[in-house]
């Protein structure tokens, strides 16, 4: 792939012969009114299938997506496209002249648009769909929608157009920070046609108003997608309480070839008994290798964890797993609960723990060192164990147990903020001086309380 980076250069290059673009002109300040500096031997490429466009921070409006996409209405040979304009100005009209111009690219199979903030609405979604429908062949599309006003209206739009993108086996919406709610979940669940060919599915959807009607709604959706192998769903910052992460769990079971799986209900209104369904939904997704799994910020106890890291044991075949408990007041005996499912992971190559803020003392520590002393094909680790009331006698016990990982090779300690006094920081970092092979060590012991 050719990649220029002044226009100058790409105007005097032989245009007709190229056919993979990488065009970044982030050192330029292109506008609309030079925008046709561009367009013009662009529209010459007529042999491009393959196209990287970037004008992020552009000051672009209508006028200049339009003459974009006039450009592109030439390009009939294009098979990838990547284009970026994130943090302009496209509005409804600018969205439906710049993706217009697909029209003509009936062999597109692998498109991503990256339109964050563009203030395009829902008639802008709307607008954005009528040219998705035209792009049947399409196999791959990722569309970065974030912080554009989209509603529950413009959510629907998006979703009708996959009934006519039958052949999609790739698909990543990223909506977050919109204005979408119960309704627009529920026309996704409803407009979605039932997917056999889709394996990875993507929808980020945090900062909206989404509460227990419809995450229940978008475990409909998951339902649907009957080979789906990569699901990755973020929905922070809404409303969800129990019942509704509970309906939407409960759809993973249906997903049998599901193995990798990343979930954020991070600061949403979950509670003990969310925690325990989820888990119990988790531990029948027996093809799961890599599970990132965000929880923080909900009322989960010392309870709720516990059932989910009972639940999660069964989950033998990870390798890679990534949990994010911070501040969840897990306690001790939370975390020696977890150190014992941890402990079963015995393929088990990277993990990644963000358990800040949970009052864990020196007991906790002692529960969850356990697991390391069993997890002996760990390479990655990397460990947040800050604000959790860990003395010496804790940091000995780590120090001890992760002479067992034979095979890592980065560590990450962060333990700031607890009650390690100098003595015991330097013995711990001695200690992970002598293990006899190469590793990577980070180690924070800032503003301890000694």
């Amino acid at each position: 792939m050719l990649l220029f980076q002044h226009l100058e250069e790409f105007q005097n290059s032989s245009l007709s012969t190229h056919h993979s673009l990488d065009i970044d002109f982030h050192f330029e300040n292109f506008r609309d009114e030079r925008i046709q500096l561009l367009v013009q031997p662009l529209s010459q490429c007529i042999n491009l299938s393959n196209l990287n466009l970037i004008l992020n921070n552009m000051y672009l409006t209508e006028q200049g997506a339009l003459s974009l996409g006039s450009a592109l209405s030439n390009l009939i040979n294009l098979h990838k496209v990547t284009l970026s304009l994130n943090n302009n100005y496209l509005r409804t009209t600018g969205v439906f002249g710049l993706c217009s111009g697909f029209s003509n690219c009936h062999n597109l199979q692998y498109l991503t648009l990256k339109l964050n903030n563009n203030q395009i609405g829902d008639e802008g979604a709307k607008n954005l769909s009528s040219c998705l429908i035209n792009c049947s062949q399409i196999l791959h599309l990722s569309c970065y929608l974030e912080s554009n006003k989209i509603g529950d209206e413009g959510f629907y739009y998006l979703s009708s157009c996959l009934l006519k993108c039958q052949n999609l086996t790739y698909l990543s919406y990223e909506l977050s920070r919109n204005n979408i709610g119960d309704l627009g979940a529920q026309f996704v669940a409803k407009n979605l046609p039932v997917q056999t060919k889709l394996t990875t599915l993507t929808l980020k959807l945090m900062y909206n108003r989404i509460s227990n009607e419809g995450a229940s709604k978008l475990g409909q959706l998951i339902t649907k997608t009957l080979n789906l192998q990569n699901l990755t769903l973020h929905i922070g910052y809404n409303k969800i309480e129990d019942t509704g992460i509970s309906h939407l769990s409960s759809a993973l079971e249906s997903c049998a070839n599901l193995s990798i799986l990343s979930l954020w209900i991070l600061f949403n209104q979950i509670n003990d008994d969310g925690a325990s369904n989820l888990g119990s939904s988790l531990a029948n997704c027996k093809m799961l290798s890599n599970l990132i799994l965000s929880i923080c910020g909900n009322q989960i106890k010392t309870q709720g964890v516990s059932i989910l890291s009972l639940a999660l044991s069964k989950c033998e075949h990870l390798q890679t797993f990534s949990l994010n408990l911070r501040g969840n007041n897990m306690m001790a005996e939370g975390s020696h609960n977890l150190g014992q499912a941890l402990s079963k992971f015995n393929k088990l190559c990277q993990l990644i723990l963000t358990l800040n803020g949970n009052q864990i003392g020196d007991d906790g520590i002692s529960g969850l060192c356990f697991a390391f002393t069993k997890t002996t094909n760990l390479k990655i680790l990397k460990l947040d164990l800050s604000k959790n009331n860990i003395g010496n006698k804790g940091v000995q016990i780590l120090g001890s147990s992760l002479f067992s990982c034979h095979k890592l090779s980065i560590l990450n300690l962060d333990l700031s903020e607890n009650n390690i006094d100098y003595n015991n920081q330097n013995k711990l970092k001695q200690q992970l001086k002598k293990l006899k092979r190469s590793i990577v060590i980070y180690t924070s012991f800032i503003n301890n309380m000694v």
